[in-house]
């Protein structure tokens, strides 16, 4: 299966630059890259060395855009290497236990990698702002092991922000479903 993806014509015209953030901070299943580190084919000097070459690049990269390089609604928010954040494309599901009750259900979230070398840029007040304005929590990822749900006012009772240190993290949903099904 062959995906193109059109840059060129996404919905800003923002661009990447020097950025390879999200080379460094997504895992990448195809090449057995863990989260937050440099990905083997990431150069400096051009970005990935096998992006858009035919059969050579992981399918998940070639499905995967940044948010701040193709949504109009980002326009506020800093490039990602300037931010120490990157917005991916990708909702995931957390599951959410009522204590009282035990019952479970699975709430879809936004994902936000945020860079280790820059652990508190998910307080970025822009940041926020886009959170609550999308009206979805967000899991603010520290890799594939830790991560922060943050409840944005939109979606609390009290219109107050909640944030939850994750408990146990296991492979994204959502992610590895997109990708058994690009591969089935």
């Amino acid at each position: 299966m062959e995906i193109k993806i059109d840059l060129e014509n996404s919905n800003t015209n923002r661009k990447c630059g020097q950025c390879t953030l999200c080379c460094k901070l997504l895992p990448v299943r195809e090449v057995n890259k863990a989260a937050n580190t440099k990905c083997r084919h990431q150069s400096t000097a051009k970005g990935c060395a096998v992006y858009r070459k035919p059969g050579r690049f992981p399918l998940s990269c070639a499905a995967w855009s940044c948010q701040w390089l193709t949504e109009a609604h980002t326009a506020k928010l800093k490039r990602p290497d300037r931010s120490g954040y990157v917005i991916d494309m990708m909702p995931d599901l957390i599951v959410q236990e009522n204590n009282k009750t035990g019952e479970k259900t699975e709430t879809m979230v936004l994902q936000v990698w945020i860079d280790p070398a820059r652990p508190n840029a998910w307080r970025d007040p822009e940041l926020g702002v886009w959170i609550n304005e999308r009206g979805m929590p967000a899991l603010l990822r520290f890799g594939s092991a830790r991560a922060i749900a943050a409840f944005p006012p939109s979606t609390t009772p009290d219109n107050k922000w909640y944030f939850v240190e994750s408990g146990e993290i296991v492979a994204s949903k959502t992610g590895s479903r997109l990708l058994d099904l690009m591969e089935g």
